[in-house]
């Protein structure tokens, strides 16, 4: 079973970079590329917490802040946090998220809309279908009135790119943008730092890892060739660094980094960012899936798998402790004294030489 497990972790690690590299070979993105995006979409379908209430207008994920224990009254909302999660860890946010979006939401007593999307190469579009979901989700809850100073974005990998993207763009409202384990890598990039992620959850350094990716890659690769397709993220990494350096209109950028992620792109954000940008920077221990908790038992997956399985086994990810830590500095961010006795671990960097 603990192979089981490891290979399981191995495939969210992968998913990160490598779906969106999958995804280019095709002319419509499907609905979930690979296991692990249906697995996790059917598990949030099936365990989605009852604290989330799904948006009709825009498929979003809404968690109003919710009183202390004993208490009848729910507590003001103080803002909103607009969350967007990592490739195919990003299909269902309410469960791959709950646990650090939740303390969060109750601490600083902010709402919370994650919005949920498919993978795609085109980074431009899924940009853009964020912000207009996040923008309807507020309408329909009766947010979109609170002022910039208390509307804050905040994505873990792909999605603080596609927020970074945002925040480039005339058309989304300035604001607070911070960014778990920000990245940029382009698909050659992201395939070989795909390897070592894979290697380094599953514990294996075995050939057979790196083979196993490097070779849907070369598939992707040459498919992609036979289609006419241009195989490279848009915008690429080049791009995305002068959009930044030329529109980026946040308020301030709080970037976390993690000290044993090799997919972290969040150097190359604050060399792009605007001399003029306020810029604050933390360092916590973790891997690149450190913002994630799971506990799954099989069944939550698919029924056939318990029968496969067992029922009494568990498919987990992530550290309670760090996701917590994480949580508290993320509250103390939004809404500074909300946890009594935390120290923020956020330190602004000194501003960029003009």
């Amino acid at each position: 079973m603990r192979h089981m497990i490891r290979a399981w972790a191995q495939m969210i690690a992968m998913s990160n970079m490598l779906l969106p590299v999958l995804a280019m070979t095709q002319s419509q993105p499907p609905g979930a590329l690979t296991v692990l995006g249906g697995a996790i979409e059917r598990a949030g379908a099936r365990k989605s917490p009852s604290t989330w209430t799904q948006c009709a207008s825009s498929g979003c994920w809404i968690r109003m802040p919710q009183g202390q224990p004993g208490s009848t009254s729910s507590p003001d909302v103080y803002g909103v946090l607009h969350f967007v999660g990592g490739a195919a860890l990003g299909a269902a946010p309410q469960l791959v998220y709950n646990r650090l979006l939740s303390f969060v939401s109750d601490s600083a007593s902010v709402a919370v809309i994650a919005s949920p999307f498919e993978v795609s190469p085109d980074h431009i579009r899924l940009a853009e279908q964020v912000s207009l979901a996040f923008n309807d989700c507020c309408n329909e809850n009766g947010l979109s009135q609170l002022p910039a100073a208390r509307r804050f974005k905040l994505g873990h990998s792909l999605g603080a790119k596609l927020l970074v993207m945002n925040a480039c763009s005339s058309s989304s409202p300035a604001g607070a943008v911070g960014t778990l384990a920000f990245n940029n890598f382009g698909v050659a990039e992201s395939i070989s730092f795909a390897t070592a992620i894979a290697q380094q959850l599953t514990g294996r350094t075995d050939p057979a890892t790196a083979a196993l990716i490097s070779n849907a890659f070369a598939f992707a690769q040459q498919f992609a060739a036979t289609q006419g397709v241009d195989f490279e993220f848009k915008p690429s990494p080049q791009e995305l660094d002068r959009m930044i350096a030329a529109n980026y209109a946040a308020t301030s950028t709080s970037i976390w980094k993690f000290e044993q992620d090799d997919l972290d792109s969040s150097q190359r954000l604050i060399d792009a960012l605007p001399p003029s940008t306020p810029r604050l920077f933390a360092e916590f221990a973790g891997t690149h899936t450190a913002p994630v908790l799971l506990d799954l038992s099989p069944a939550d997956i698919d029924p056939r798998l318990e029968l496969l399985l067992g029922a009494g086994e568990r498919l987990t990810l992530g550290d309670p402790e760090l996701v917590e830590s994480l949580a508290n500095d993320i509250a103390q961010w939004i809404r500074p004294g909300c946890v009594p006795y935390a120290q923020s671990k956020l330190q602004f960097l000194p501003p960029a030489a003009v």
